[in-house]
């Protein structure tokens, strides 16, 4: 083989695998406690009312994952801590979100626009219940099931909807760091 293309082909590797490697620096990776995966922050604020807020936040995984986590706020407390809810891709768009809420405004379910009649969240203010939240102590059955229990008055007060929460599988076992919860204003 001539050296040129010999040198060439070295070229080529170096700067492939020096590239890969400051990407992986960049998005979190490296070894392991090296530091933390950056957060990609608050992604959206839903304001229930003047008191009550869901706080979407995401974090960028050591994967290149963005894992999702919702905090939970009434009155100016922070009645959820950030609890994450699941994850997509690498490459996946960020999602947009949208609530539902019983008739006495007690129970809230939050989705996804594109599938709103997929229930991801649960938040019951009347007792400070939260689906999927979960001390890892439920089996993914349970878990599910609790979910489908909250959801039922929200599908009472919704007959022309029928929401479903979604599978609980994802959720254990418990993910990773969760991110700092934003203090409300």
């Amino acid at each position: 083989m001539d050296s040129r293309w010999l040198g060439l082909i070295i070229f080529l590797l170096v700067t492939i695998t020096a590239v890969s490697f400051m990407r992986s620096r960049s998005a979190g990776g490296g070894a392991a406690g090296e530091r933390p995966a950056p957060d990609v922050g608050e992604l959206r604020v839903l304001a229930l009312d003047d008191a009550r807020t869901i706080r979407i936040q995401g974090r960028l995984l050591r994967d290149h994952r963005q894992a999702y986590y919702y905090q939970v706020e009434s009155a100016g407390e922070i009645v959820q801590p950030p609890t994450f809810f699941g994850s997509l891709a690498p490459g996946s768009p960020l999602l947009s979100f949208t609530w539902h809420q019983t008739a006495d405004g007690q129970r809230v379910g939050v989705a996804t626009d594109t599938y709103a009649r997929e229930i991801l969240i649960l938040h019951d203010f009347a007792t400070g219940e939260s689906w999927p939240a979960h001390d890892g102590n439920e089996s993914v059955e349970q878990l599910q099931a609790r979910g489908r229990a909250m959801l039922a008055p929200l599908n009472a007060d919704h007959p022309d909807k029928t929401f479903t929460v979604r599978s609980a599988e994802g959720l254990r076992p418990l993910p990773p760091p969760i991110p700092r919860a934003v203090e409300p204003e």
